[in-house]
């Protein structure tokens, strides 16, 4: 019998590509991050945060949210880009369905 060999190249994808829940809580945020800018314009509206966490299963109260979205928008133009987003995501960590979100995620 002949060897079989397959002219199928493997695609050099790493785990934490094909597996969330590999990622670090920075790259799970950078992660859920560019999948939330649908406009690509490098900053998070309110409402395109508030969708993410709905797609997250995520749920906090609209005042809640209003509040800290207001204390991490440093510069005050209603979107929060991702250094502003990732320190609003740390604080919104300590809530338990957030935190157990991550909990889960990275492990």
């Amino acid at each position: 019998m002949g060897k079989c060999t397959s002219k199928l190249k493997r695609r050099n994808t790493s785990n934490r590509e094909l597996h969330p829940t590999f990622m670090s809580q920075q790259e799970r945020i950078k992660h859920e991050w560019n999948k939330a800018d649908k406009n690509r314009d490098n900053s998070l509206s309110l409402k395109e945060i508030k969708d993410l966490l709905l797609r997250l299963n995520i749920h906090i109260s609209k005042k809640l949210l209003q509040e800290t979205f207001d204390k991490y928008d440093k510069d005050d133009n209603r979107t929060l880009d991702f250094e502003e987003f990732t320190e609003f995501f740390k604080q919104l960590s300590s809530i338990p369905n957030v935190k157990s979100f991550f909990d889960s995620a990275t492990g």
